[in-house]
């Protein structure tokens, strides 16, 4: 036990440092579904129990923390593998995470008893829920909310073949993108033309308006017709107002045009149609006020949140059962969901009811 506390200041920027995300290298990706063709999969990040490690050492040292481990067995249960319903228990192991100087930080992990790596995997994830207790893989939680940004194109293998389009908050320091960073090419053409209008003579001045025309030197005189034409011709060849000015489109119809085509492939036509026009006909009467690409892109986002978790909670429930959830909505699979309102209502029979997919069905 430590002989000493930290203060305040000391805790806060440990912590600070504990919490930062995990370098590139060390972030790893499964993916957790599928669309119906195989070609996109929505990937959960994770990474090693290692890592983990490295980072504890790294801020407090080896010496500096510790981990105590219990553990507890149930037994008489029963569940689905495979199609066949087979006896088993569960292993629970309690997990405190110690920072001398800070404090404790307890939490579970569980796996089923008849799991090959039970015990290996129920101790992993009580660890790794106990260090995001202090900030440390906290982050990973809030990936949850990014939506379709998380769908990513598969190879034949099912494999990812690019990582998500992160924000800045999932990124380590060092990785995040500099606002306001012009390119550097950007950057180096400005300088160079600054400096060339500051050293160029007087007289030349208006002969750089018009690039294009070339002003004979062989001529021992300059005349005033001379001096006269590159004006002109500046004012014949300059770009036309409409080329100067920027055609200007708000960040939330970017971010509807980034990721509407992610969230129609996850959601289907039909039912990404129905949410949108749902959308406008409630903004048309006023029911709904705000910016309509942002209510988009937050409506989309919210079905597809819910629709990665009626799936997810497919996964494990017996086929038997899904068959006669689906016959009782007159569906066939999960990816022929029409309205938004079929959607939710299958979320309330399989009890998937999140704030998120509350938020949504207003």
């Amino acid at each position: 036990m430590a002989g000493f506390i930290y203060t305040p200041e000391e805790a806060k920027a440990l912590l600070d440092r504990l919490s930062q995300p995990f370098a590139i290298a060390d972030t790893k990706w499964r993916v957790t579904q599928k669309t119906q063709d195989g070609k996109k999969g929505c990937v959960a990040p994770y990474a090693d129990p290692r890592a983990y490690t490295a980072r504890l050492n790294e801020v407090f040292t080896a010496a500096g923390w510790a981990f105590e481990l219990s553990s507890e067995t149930t037994v008489g249960l029963t569940r689905m593998r495979a199609g066949k319903c087979v006896p088993t228990g569960k292993v629970t192991i309690i997990a405190t995470l110690d920072i001398f100087g800070i404090g404790k930080k307890a939490s579970t992990g569980e796996m089923w008893a008849d799991d090959d790596n039970a015990v290996t995997r129920a101790e992993a994830q009580a660890k790794k829920r106990a260090a995001s207790m202090f900030g440390l893989g906290e982050y990973f939680y809030r990936f949850k909310d990014l939506g379709s940004v998380l769908w990513v194109p598969l190879d034949d293998r099912g494999n990812p073949t690019k990582l998500p389009d992160l924000p800045g908050w999932a990124l380590p320091i060092g990785t995040r993108p500099k606002p306001n960073a012009a390119p550097a090419t950007n950057r180096t053409t400005t300088t160079a033309a600054v400096q060339q209008q500051v050293t160029r003579p007087q007289s030349a001045q208006p002969q750089q308006t018009a690039p294009v025309v070339a002003v004979p030197v062989a001529k021992p005189a300059v005349t005033q017709s001379n001096v006269a034409q590159p004006v002109a011709a500046a004012k014949v060849t300059s770009p036309p107002p409409q080329q100067a000015q920027v055609h200007s489109i708000s960040e939330p119809e970017q971010k509807f045009r980034a990721s509407h085509k992610a969230q129609e492939t996850i959601l289907g036509v039909a039912l990404a149609k129905n949410i949108l026009d749902t959308l406008g006909e409630k903004l048309d009467t006023g029911e709904i006020k705000g910016e309509k690409f942002g209510l988009a892109t937050a409506k989309l986002d919210a079905a597809v949140a819910l629709l990665t978790k009626i799936r997810e909670v497919a996964e494990h429930t017996h086929e038997s059962a899904m068959r006669t959830l689906l016959l009782r909505h007159e569906l066939q699979d999960l990816d022929t969901i029409p309205t938004f309102q079929k959607l939710y209502r299958i979320a309330l029979d399989m009890q998937v009811v999140p704030a998120i997919e509350k938020r949504a069905a207003a």
